[in-house]
């Protein structure tokens, strides 16, 4: 499935997205793909977002 990944990083970074209350449905898919190449340049240049949401998924990724 095709994610809009521009839009949802760019939800991630706006303080109103989060203070309209509907941030389930973009933490669900970051829960389901929780790493993504993102080419935003905003920051510069392009990089690796990582939205891993519990400790397991991060030890786990850590022991890779």
């Amino acid at each position: 499935m095709s994610r809009d990944w521009p839009e949802i990083d760019n939800q991630l970074l706006d303080p109103t997205w989060y203070a309209k209350g509907d941030t389930q449905p973009t933490f669900q898919v970051l829960r389901e793909d929780p790493i993504h190449w993102t080419e935003d340049t905003s920051y510069g240049k392009y990089y690796w977002a990582v939205g891993m949401t519990t400790s397991r998924s991060i030890c786990s990724t850590r022991a890779d």
